[in-house]
């Protein structure tokens, strides 16, 4: 868990868009990095994802990304995902299109550090609009690639990104 303060580095905001990409965030002045991405509806919406971008400010997109999510549900079985040897981190949202009150917090571990992985922890709490009920969801994810990463690009399995905003803040 981070611990500390945090320090505002860069947000970035979209309506309606295909992905949303925030660039030159991680450097070499933090190890751990907190991404919170507030919204109230992410109507045209289905299973937001995302990527690192390299020091090129290319997404990365080899399948080295892997997961694991807990889902929990207020109206339903709770669920496990593990997925390995993926091109994406995923599960930050439903796989429904009409998720309203969308919360996330993302935790980047070393992304800048070119000697080792980078980790990831996010969370995020919302509502299942057609299927009545509140939804949480717990995840960890590896990208397994010794590189250097500069940024993140968020996007959807389908449709697009409504009212979205990311802001980016360097744990002190």
């Amino acid at each position: 868990m981070a611990v500390g303060n945090l320090e505002f580095i860069k947000s970035a905001s979209g309506t309606s868009v295909s992905s949303l990409s925030v660039t030159d965030c991680f450097s070499d002045k933090y190890d751990v990095y907190e991404v919170f991405i507030p919204t109230d509806d992410l109507s045209s919406t289905v299973d937001t994802r995302f990527r690192l971008l390299d020091s090129g400010g290319s997404e990365v997109t080899a399948t080295s990304y892997d997961i694991a999510t807990l889902t929990l549900r207020a109206g339903a079985s709770f669920a496990e995902e593990r997925l390995t040897s993926q091109d994406h981190f995923r599960s930050l949202t439903a796989g429904n299109n009409t998720t309203v009150g969308v919360g996330i917090l993302l935790r980047i571990f070393n992304p800048y550090d070119s000697g080792s992985y980078t980790f990831s922890m996010w969370q995020s709490s919302f509502k299942q609009e057609t299927l009545g009920y509140l939804e949480g969801r717990k995840s960890i994810g590896v990208l397994k690639q010794s590189a250097q990463h500069t940024g993140l690009s968020f996007y959807n399995g389908s449709g697009t990104l409504d009212s979205f905003s990311v802001s980016v803040y360097g744990v002190k």
